[in-house]
């Protein structure tokens, strides 16, 4: 009985290396003519006898091709977050100009699976040329399906930080897309959490100037241009921001501040005074128009 076992041992241990060499000399056949096969037909074939998902696409990618070496990454046996790792390192090693139209058709599924590292990889290429435009309609059905109770993706991760990052990473390298920066606010006013907020208005919505000289002193022509020129030049819709943080109810000292920043003091100050009657009040006191502060202190407030 002994013996038998030995030499069931001793062919297990002969076929592992029988298919230790294979594999090598499977590879180097490979490697040795990848400039001279069809690599979507090689990919069939390695498929159709049941070469697994890595082999694939290590084959696609020695081929630079590089939607068939993320095809076999995402479409192969391998578990899901495994195959999203290696389509997201194909794509991260492949120049821009061939991996950029994977990365919009893949976005969603990367996402999926690693959103973390795939926020990251998006954000590391922004400079190279990869559109946060085209990658946002990714983002924001991942959103989507992390608000869904019925999610059937079994390998579906949900982080509450990769689209903020995202968001936030491209905005801090350069991007001005008002579509970029009004989805961030409205990433930000979901929070419980009203600083981050709070924080990125401060930043992008300065003071309107139409409050800083005396209205009487400005024809009506001449602050409806100012208006204009300051929404135009911002790449927040300072409007569509208030608008969303309204609806939620809350994060009210926020609302506070694009109120200034549209030019809307009397709203702003009618606000402060339900949150934070010290801030109505210092609101009030910035008036330089005297009518103005005569409107601001018949709402109840002292100078």
């Amino acid at each position: 009985m002994q013996e038998r076992e030995k030499g069931n041992i001793r062919r297990n241990n002969q076929n592992q290396q029988l298919s230790i060499v294979n594999t090598a000399l499977f590879h180097q056949f490979l490697s040795s003519f990848v400039g001279d096969m069809d690599p979507k037909t090689i990919i069939k074939i390695l498929a159709s006898h049941d070469v697994n998902s890595g082999e694939c696409t290590g084959y696609s990618a020695a081929a630079r091709d590089i939607g068939a070496a993320v095809n076999a990454s995402l479409g192969g046996e391998q578990d899901e977050k495994n195959g999203a790792l290696d389509a997201l390192r194909v794509l991260n090693e492949s120049p821009i100009e061939k991996a950029e139209p994977y990365y919009y058709k893949y976005a969603l599924a990367l996402l999926s699976c690693v959103p973390a590292l795939a926020s990251k990889s998006f954000v590391s290429r922004f400079s190279e040329g990869l559109s946060e435009i085209r990658l946002l309609s990714a983002f924001m059905q991942y959103e989507e399906r992390r608000k869904s109770n019925d999610n059937n993706l079994s390998s579906f991760v949900d982080d509450s930080n990769a689209s903020i990052c995202y968001m936030e990473g491209v905005i801090e390298l350069g991007s001005k897309s008002r579509a970029i920066f009004n989805y961030t606010a409205s990433l930000y006013a979901a929070l419980d959490d009203e600083e981050p907020l709070f924080r990125f208005i401060s930043k992008h919505v300065p003071v309107s100037t139409s409050l800083v000289s005396p209205v009487s002193n400005v024809s009506i022509s001449n602050l409806l241009l100012s208006q204009s020129n300051e929404e135009r030049n911002s790449p927040l819709d300072k409007a569509y921001a208030l608008r969303v943080i309204m609806r939620t109810g809350r994060h009210f000292r926020s609302a506070v501040k694009l109120y200034m920043g549209i030019g809307m003091r009397q709203q702003a100050v009618e606000l402060a005074l339900k949150v934070d009657p010290s801030l109505a009040r210092g609101l009030a006191r910035q008036s330089v128009d005297k009518d103005e502060m005569k409107r601001l202190v018949s709402t109840g407030l002292s100078s």
